[in-house]
């Protein structure tokens, strides 16, 4: 086992909440947080772009920990633009932590009629914002990777 990867996506719409609490809030969660550098694990994180500015204080306080953002931030308010610039300025405060990598996934999961060009904006987003230096991992669901 190498990491962790906890879901943390709370949303005002109850149809997006996975978990109903802000995890990153709670005093004792960050504390046991800390745990993750004894064993050398990384943290998965699942968030929303609403969450990242705080996953990016944690990021800057635990510099000892690889963080990698799960599914490319999970961007579902993609109907406004409001909902872009939200999931692309928490993207940047999380790329400019150097222990935070990102994984390219689950893009279709907001969006079932995708097309690689539907989705082809937010990967290149990504990849601009976080660099090619970085461990960035791509997976399309058995379809071809950009």
């Amino acid at each position: 086992m190498r990491g962790i990867r906890q879901i943390l996506n709370v949303h005002d719409n109850k149809r997006y909440d996975y978990v109903g609490r802000h995890y990153m809030h709670e005093p004792q969660w960050r504390k046991h947080f800390g745990l993750l550098k004894r064993y050398g694990m990384s943290f998965d994180l699942q968030l929303y772009p609403s969450q990242m500015q705080d996953a990016a204080q944690l990021a800057r306080e635990r510099a000892d920990t690889q963080f990698i953002v799960n599914h490319a931030g999970m961007f579902v308010d993609r109907n406004a633009p409001q909902g872009y610039r939200a999931w692309r300025e928490g993207m940047r405060a999380l790329a400019a932590c150097p222990n935070v990598a990102v994984k390219i996934s689950g893009l279709a999961m907001f969006d079932h009629t995708w097309t690689i060009e539907s989705l082809r904006p937010y990967v290149l987003e990504t990849i601009d914002t976080f660099g090619c230096e970085r461990d960035v991992r791509i997976e399309l669901s058995g379809r071809p990777a950009f």
